[in-house]
């Protein structure tokens, strides 16, 4: 058994003890030899939960959820610890700024986004610039529809951010987004220039966040400009970490309409490997039909549309591809019977000239 694990096991029997300081005096030696050792922060954690420090718990609960994100113990006593703060919190008559900013993050935890924000509007003039930036997602959660209201916010925590010297990509990617969620499609085809614009600053001050260049390229593509769509589509993917299907599925679109099929099956190909299922899927087994079907090859583009209408995709677009389909081997048919009737009566004329 090693150090750190005796260390760990004595840390945690004192803890199931009662014996909490000592419980935390271990932690911490611990903490300091092993260089902030996951396990060792959770356990200071579980002391200061249990010795009523909510606060100290949360902040050190985050540290470990970052790290182990699905840790049922510590999301359970991370949960435990904001109601254990909301119920005190809202025993008392009068709160102070940081005490409501406090209740905010507890109704946050719980999803009552509306009581969140019902607090930190009450003090918005003392909020900092990220607790402003926190003010304009509630105002997004809440009012989702109400763009008027989530642009005024967005641009108050971006004048917070510029007045405190912080880099704020995020409220100009927030206030981007807020238009693109505001614009029908047609209005995204006649302002998408403006909307890119807000987005080219976010991306100017954080060239590393995906998002941006998802929606940038998305925008373009509504305007078929497909082609100038595709680097968007290829710097979200790469500046993403992990697999986002709806980024996949933006360069499929694009790289059809470029009619560059095989480039398209390859990234329809690279999507099956990671998303057998949902609506990203479906619709990218339609695009393969469609691109079989411009390559003639009238069987496979069939297969697809198939496969597609069994992953429960829109039956009257899978009938559409299906018409096409039939349709070009019709036209197939009709021009081989005609060069085929054109040979026989090439044949045929060479014959009587024979004969003569």
């Amino acid at each position: 058994m090693s150090e750190l694990t005796k260390m760990l096991n004595e840390g945690y029997l004192a803890i199931d003890s009662g014996e909490f300081e000592r419980a935390y005096d271990m932690f911490l030696k611990g903490t300091r030899i092993y260089n902030s050792n996951v396990q060792c922060v959770k356990g200071l954690a579980l002391c200061d939960f249990y010795r009523g420090k909510y606060e100290e718990a949360i902040r050190r609960f985050n540290e470990v959820l970052k790290i182990q994100p699905h840790d049922f113990n510590v999301l359970s006593c991370y949960q435990k610890a904001y109601d254990l703060i909301q119920i005190d919190l809202l025993k008392k008559s009068i709160l102070t700024s940081e005490e409501k900013k406090l209740l905010a993050r507890c109704y946050k935890v719980k999803e009552q986004y509306e009581n969140a924000f019902k607090v930190l509007k009450e003090i918005s003039s003392t909020l900092s610039a990220e607790e402003s930036l926190d003010l304009a997602k509630l105002t997004g959660k809440v009012f989702p529809e109400h763009f008027q209201l989530r642009k005024q916010y967005i641009e108050k925590a971006i004048k917070a951010y510029e007045k405190e010297g912080l880099n704020a990509y995020m409220p100009y990617h927030m206030l981007g987004r807020a238009y693109y969620d505001a614009y029908s499609v047609d209005e995204l085809i006649e302002h998408g220039s403006d909307v890119i614009a807000i987005f080219e600053k976010s991306i100017a001050l954080n060239k590393d966040y995906g998002h941006n260049y998802y929606l940038v390229g998305s925008i373009l593509k509504l305007n078929d400009q497909y082609e100038e769509s595709l680097p968007y589509y290829d710097l979200a993917i790469e500046k993403t970490e992990g697999l986002r299907n709806n980024y996949l599925l933006g360069k499929i679109k694009s790289l059809y309409f470029t009619r560059r099929y095989h480039e398209c099956l390859e990234t329809i190909f690279y999507l099956n490997k990671y998303d057998y299922q949902g609506g990203n899927f479906a619709e990218a087994l339609l695009y393969a039909g469609y691109c079989y079907y411009k390559l003639g090859e009238y069987h496979t583009a069939e297969e697809y549309a198939h496969r597609a209408a069994r992953e429960d995709y829109d039956a009257d677009e899978v009938e559409d591809l299906l018409d096409y389909i039939s349709e070009g081997r019709k036209e197939r048919e009709e021009k081989r019977r005609e060069q085929r009737e054109e040979k026989v009566g090439l044949f045929g004329r060479i014959f009587n000239r024979f004969k003569q």
